[in-house]
């Protein structure tokens, strides 16, 4: 199996075409949470990329960055794409060993797709 192509988070953040003002427009959408209350859009992609990426924003390396309702609208819209960049952190706990084995980067973090491999390679 080939090595597989990582998007950076720079990439991906220029490939973005949804403005600032239509994703905060989109964040008053209501929804059912999973507890069963209707929240804006916005505290559910909030609550989503903070349990993954652990900020409120997704941020690039050259200073620019998704708001979370940019990023939401984003990985729906260009799925396959965000599947292959590394927003999903990992916590120290299990060390460099779980590190090494999600193929996490310097800063901790690793792409669904990695994850996806490693779990097709132990099966």
């Amino acid at each position: 199996m080939g090595k597989m192509r990582t998007i950076t988070p720079d990439e991906i953040i220029a490939r973005n075409k949804i403005s600032k003002e239509h994703a905060d427009k989109f964040g008053y959408l209501l929804v059912q949470s999973f507890e069963g209350r209707i929240v804006p859009i916005n505290t559910q992609a909030l609550d989503v990329l903070r349990k993954l990426y652990k900020h409120d924003r997704f941020k690039g390396t050259d200073g620019k960055y998704l708001t979370a309702n940019q990023w939401f609208l984003s990985i729906n819209t260009d799925t396959p794409s965000w599947t292959m960049v590394p927003i999903i952190k990992v916590g120290p706990k299990g060390g460099d060993e779980l590190k090494n084995k999600t193929k996490a980067d310097d800063d901790g973090y690793t792409s669904l797709m990695n994850l996806f491999l490693q779990m097709q390679m132990v099966t």
